[in-house]
């Protein structure tokens, strides 16, 4: 992307990136999915047209970590690197089939796993220092927050399998707490949300793919 906008870079560069928008990092997605030579652009997953013919690309970037709020259009079928859905965050932050049902990822005691606002200094730190959940993935609690593919919504009272949110609205789901914030947000089941052009230095992100 040419630039890391983080502001919590000054603590090292093992520190998760902060202080993008949701569009730029659906944009950054694009732009790794086009640079692997066994996905390239025609499995990018956001796109600027209802067709899905035109994807985003780093030309939509404004730089600093912002991208300007704009119509996307997302085929969850390609294979590209891309935002998870709310759903599938919270499948691997509780550890997958093999989880436990603890009230953080990977323990209830929420020291162990997460750096939140009673000893993180205010401030993020280099990912992986804490304990991983049964999935071996660390910092899915604390930390920074994590955008989502979905917009924030209800949930649906009727039981489906691997949802996704719903197809329009105004904010995008975060997941996980952050540095900043107390335990209660740091939980598995927690919600917060951001506009899609919004940055903040205790906001970043995680990609998935589809096999």
């Amino acid at each position: 992307m040419n630039d890391n906008p983080s502001l919590m870079n000054k603590w090292g560069t093992s520190n998760p990136v902060d202080f993008i928008n949701w569009m730029s990092a659906i944009i950054f997605c694009n732009e790794a999915t086009k640079l692997n030579t066994g996905l390239g652009v025609e499995q990018c997953v956001y796109y600027k047209n209802a067709a899905m013919t035109i994807p985003y690309t780093v030309a939509d970037y404004e730089g600093n970590g912002y991208t300007s709020k704009a119509a996307v259009y997302i085929n969850l079928n390609k294979k590209g690197y891309r935002l998870p859905t709310e759903a599938e965050w919270e499948y691997a932050a509780r550890g997958g089939a093999a989880g436990q049902p603890t009230r953080y990822s990977g323990s209830n005691a929420l020291d162990a796993v997460a750096y939140y606002a009673s000893n993180s200094e205010h401030r993020s730190f280099p990912v992986g220092l804490k304990a991983p959940n049964e999935l071996g993935i660390y910092d899915m609690s604390g930390n920074v927050f994590e955008m989502t593919n979905d917009w924030y919504g209800s949930y649906n009272d009727v039981p489906i399998s691997n949802p996704v949110g719903p197809a329009e609205g105004t904010h995008r789901c975060v997941r996980g707490g952050a540095y900043d914030f107390a335990p209660r947000m740091c939980r598995v089941s927690s919600r917060y949300l951001i506009l899609p052009n919004d940055k903040d230095s205790d906001v970043g992100f995680r990609i998935a793919q589809t096999k």
